[in-house]
């Protein structure tokens, strides 16, 4: 009698829970992914010379946070910035594809606590990734790679992950008659993934990470960031973090690091850093932006800085926008030094998803840039600096 009852009652509840928990895993990311959908804002205007030469360009951007989301990459969705259809519409060669492994719940571009709440631990339970991933940042990369390394394999050769120079010498030359083929290159959205561990840098390394960032939104044991709650250098583990990656190849990415740490590690640095993702103060002054110091001394030293493509990088929410910004950013360090960093599918709103590229090429043809300018800003810039600095 007592098992018929519990059954009645512990049966529903358990179909209930099942519902909720299944509602939670498919609706709740979808719900996120749609609020970064911004209105179409591209301001209407028609420039010939600009749609005719987007075909023949080699476009890369430099930061995108696709391998967060679980939605299906080789379908074209209405929601998120990224999948491979939109790749190929975009004429997109080459994309930086980024790991974040922790986003507190108190995060801002001004003080951020990193104890406080983490965002990536709940989105990692909803969205059924490995038990390990609700507990370890590490295992968090590993399974964001393991990810990437799918899509790989089910893309019937249309991706290919790019980890040398010799990489992606044979992507260039495969893309020459495969036109709609996509690169990856595989980035880490801060340090604090290697849980103090430099052994397992080296596996990242191992794995196919190519570009760090040493910090994300918040203080850690490498380095202070710019958002973080005392913004300091880099601490005598993070040097030793930085020679050791000197060592395997590993390109910095300074997008979210403290100036006195961004600075301390161009002094210490063998090899130029990058900037994936960012504005610049002199243009829109906020936390979140490099300065144009900064800016100068990443380019005086052989670097090149993606500008972003949201509100807080841009002061704006059009290609227009984005275009201003990066007419800044010319001026201020030379075109051979400025690329495309969107910040695709990083909870940011942007004007356009990756399969409108062609408009940021109509809008810097309408600025007047030159062919030649134009197709080093929409990815060669971008190209010939991996084609340099890979391993």
């Amino acid at each position: 009698m007592k098992t018929k009852i519990l059954t009645k009652i512990i049966l529903p509840g358990l179909i209930l829970l099942s519902i909720v928990a299944a509602g939670v895993h498919f609706i709740a990311p979808v719900v996120v992914q749609k609020k970064m959908m911004g209105e179409f804002n591209q301001e209407l205007f028609s420039v010939k010379k600009g749609f005719e030469l987007h075909p023949n360009l080699f476009v890369a951007d430099m930061h995108a946070d696709t391998l967060l989301w679980e939605r299906e990459f080789f379908s074209k969705n209405d929601y998120g910035h990224v999948d491979l259809p939109r790749m190929m519409e975009g004429n997109v060669a080459l994309q930086i594809f980024t790991i974040v492994t922790k986003a507190p719940k108190s995060m801002n571009i001004h003080k951020t606590d990193g104890e406080s709440m983490d965002r990536i631990t709940a989105l990692s339970i909803v969205q059924l990734w490995p038990i390990s991933s609700w507990f370890s940042l590490f295992s968090r990369a590993i399974h964001q790679i393991s990810k990437l390394k799918n899509w790989q394999s089910r893309s019937k050769d249309n991706m290919m992950i790019i980890k040398t120079k010799r990489d992606l010498k044979d992507f260039i030359e495969l893309r020459s008659f495969r036109k709609r083929m996509v690169g990856a290159i595989i980035g880490l959205e801060g340090a604090h993934a290697i849980e103090g561990s430099i052994k397992k840098m080296e596996i990242l390394f191992n794995e196919g990470l190519r570009v760090m960032g040493l910090t994300h939104f918040f203080d850690n044991k490498v380095a202070g960031s710019a958002h973080g709650e005392d913004k300091g250098g880099l601490t005598d583990f993070g040097k030793k973090v930085v020679k050791r990656a000197n060592e395997l190849g590993i390109i910095f990415d300074v997008s979210h690091l403290s100036e006195k740490a961004s600075f301390e590690l161009l002094e210490l640095s063998t090899r130029p850093v990058i900037n994936t993702h960012t504005g610049l103060r002199g243009k829109c002054k906020n936390d979140r932006n490099l300065s144009d110091e900064l800016a100068k001394a990443i380019a005086a030293k052989g670097g090149i800085i993606g500008i972003g493509f949201w509100d807080i990088a841009t002061c704006g929410t059009t290609t227009r926008a984005i275009v201003d910004t990066i007419k800044y950013a010319t001026d201020l360090v030379g075109v051979d030094h400025i690329a495309l960093g969107s910040d695709f599918d990083g909870t940011i709103v942007s004007p356009i998803d990756i399969s409108k590229m062609e408009t940021i090429t109509s809008e810097l043809a309408h600025a007047g840039y030159s062919d030649e300018d134009i197709a080093k800003i929409m990815g060669g810039n971008v190209r010939d600096f991996f084609l340099k600095y890979l391993p």
